[in-house]
């Protein structure tokens, strides 16, 4: 088990929304409802700024809850319910709550998503809907399956989605990648074709017979990758947010995280360029033709 990170004397509420008092707190946020057991399955932790717990309750009931978001720090998002005790103040929401991101709302709403498939061409009755990654405030990603459809609902922001659906139409063009199907810049959500094949990861633990590509096949992929404007910061931008962060985390090796920043700092910078900065096993899909 991961250990929590340590006091952070610039944001008490961390040991509050990670401690024993956390139920007691969500339960005020949801209307009483019952929140004995919550467990954190996922935090956001930015030293002395905020932080952002994920929690996975017991499902009382069918419209019940599995999963509740608290947030404590600076920059509460409007819209969510606040606990305060004028001391501290922590804003608890739920997925179908999510104050940044009402796209997931209106997915989670079975006859919005089922309009929203049908403005894409997807006309059957949906047959599976399983919510695959959520990260609060931030994005989520929902699969769909019909009778004879596969999609991928992406959930961002809405000031996010147009870069998002720019790059999927750019790349669609060069590199096999999802392509979009449809997107919605007011929820901030794009509809995605789902490709088949078995993921690099799956495949290696298969112990698949099919030729597997080595890291030079890979690496071209990348660079296929064509130019598009610099939407976000790249990773050296946010390389001092990073330092903190494990700086505050193991603070032990203070003195050699300062040294590898300094390192990398004084790099020389490489052209600048597109990358993909979630380029992993589960991402790379394996088919019968490579």
């Amino acid at each position: 088990m991961t250990p929590p990170p340590p006091p952070d004397r610039d944001l008490p509420e961390l040991e509050l929304l990670l401690g024993a008092e956390a139920p007691h707190l969500l339960a005020a946020g949801l209307g009483g409802l019952d929140a004995v057991g919550a467990r954190p399955t996922q935090v956001r932790y930015v030293p002395g700024r905020s932080v952002t717990v994920s929690y996975r309750l017991a499902p009382t009931g069918p419209d019940s809850p599995a999963t509740v978001v608290a947030r404590a720090g600076r920059r509460l998002p409007s819209g969510a319910t606040v606990v305060s005790d004028n001391a501290t103040a922590v804003a608890v929401w739920t997925p179908r709550t999510d104050p940044r991101l009402p796209g997931l709302r209106a997915v989670l709403d079975r006859a919005h998503l089922e309009r929203l498939l049908t403005e894409v061409g997807v006309r059957d009755v949906i047959q599976g809907f399983r919510l695959r990654s959520y990260r609060p405030g931030r994005r989520a990603v929902i699969e769909i399956t019909t009778e004879s459809h596969r999609v991928f609902i992406k959930v961002v922001r809405p000031d996010r989605i147009a870069a998002l659906q720019t790059a999927h139409v750019a790349i669609a063009d060069q590199i096999r990648v999802p392509r979009s199907l449809g997107w919605s810049p007011d929820l901030g959500l794009a509809v995605l074709e789902a490709i088949p094949g078995q993921s690099l990861r799956a495949a290696i633990a298969d112990g698949t017979d099919r030729p597997l590509p080595g890291w030079a096949q890979l690496a071209g992929v990348l660079d296929q990758l064509p130019d598009l404007p610099a939407a976000r910061p790249g990773l050296l931008d946010r390389l001092p947010t990073h330092i903190g962060l494990l700086t505050a985390l193991l603070p032990d090796q203070a003195a050699l995280l300062d040294s590898l920043g300094a390192q990398i700092n004084a790099a020389t910078p490489a052209p600048v360029g597109p990358a993909h900065n979630d380029f992993h096993s589960e991402q790379i899909l394996i088919g019968e033709d490579g």
